[in-house]
This record gives C-alpha cells, sequence and structure tokens, in this order.
C-alpha cells in the first residue's frame, strides 16, 4: 500500500497484489510510486518479454489497485493518459531494479491476464546486482 505520485495527473493512494515473480523484487521498491517519466508502451514490453528468459535479471508483476472509491478517479486518470500516449510511466529508480507501470489494456494483458482491467506495476531486478542486460 502506497500513494503513486505523477506530475501529470492527481496522487493516489493504491493496494498492490502480487502476480507472478519473486516477492524479493517487489520489497527493493518504495512504498510510494513516483513516476519520473514516459517510456515507449511497446518498447517497454519488449523488454519486460526479453526479461522472462533471461539469466542476469528477473521480475515481478504486480496489480495495482485504487485502495478506495475516492482514489478510482485519479487511478483512472493515471492510466487513461498513459494508455492514449502509448506509454508506460518509468518510476523513481532503486539501485538495482526498474519500475513501469502499465495502463490496462491489450498491451498490459499480454504481461499478465489481470492487465486487461488494471495497471500493472511491473519490477525488474538485476541478479546478484550485475549491470550486464538481458
Amino acid at each position: 500500500r502506497g500513494k503513486v505520485y505523477s506530475s501529470e495527473s492527481p496522487t493516489f493512494r493504491a493496494a498492490g497484489y502480487l502476480l507472478d515473480g519473486p516477492e524479493e523484487n517487489v520489497t527493493q521498491i518504495a512504498d510510494d510510486l513516483k513516476i519520473v517519466g514516459r517510456s515507449n508502451l511497446l518498447e517497454v514490453n519488449k523488454f519486460i518479454a526479453a526479461v522472462s528468459t533471461s539469466r542476469s535479471r528477473t521480475r515481478a508483476i504486480v496489480y495495482l489497485n485504487p485502495e478506495s472509491k475516492d482514489e478510482e478517479e485519479a487511478y483512472w486518470s493515471l492510466g487513461n493518459l498513459l494508455k492514449q500516449k502509448g506509454r508506460a510511466g518509468v518510476v523513481e529508480r532503486a539501485s538495482s531494479s526498474e519500475t513501469y507501470l502499465l495502463p490496462p489494456g491489450e498491451v498490459a494483458m499480454g504481461v499478465h491476464p489481470k492487465g486487461e482491467s488494471r495497471m500493472l506495476c511491473v519490477i525488474v531486478s538485476r541478479i546478484g546486482g550485475g549491470e550486464s542486460k538481458p
């Protein structure tokens, strides 16, 4: 549970639920997610797909839910903004992980079926803290 911050939409509180991947990836990120940029959604999707077969990286997939009915408008504001622009939100980076927010829809559904109706948070972590690429 924590807040999601974006300069382009209202802040909201969300709860995350692990769908796939190691729980230790989730513990590497802060409770509050600060979106610091955007990246092409299709390119991020390709990167996430490559990580699934990587020997140097691992990924965890979490779905985000607005914490209450009061948070839903801001949640959907961000999800719709990212979807309309074809972008993934890039979250402030931790030293050994990268975190992306994928808007609900076809691309997110390709990562996990829950992505059809919910934003997904994908945490990509380097195994052993190395700098190698997938």
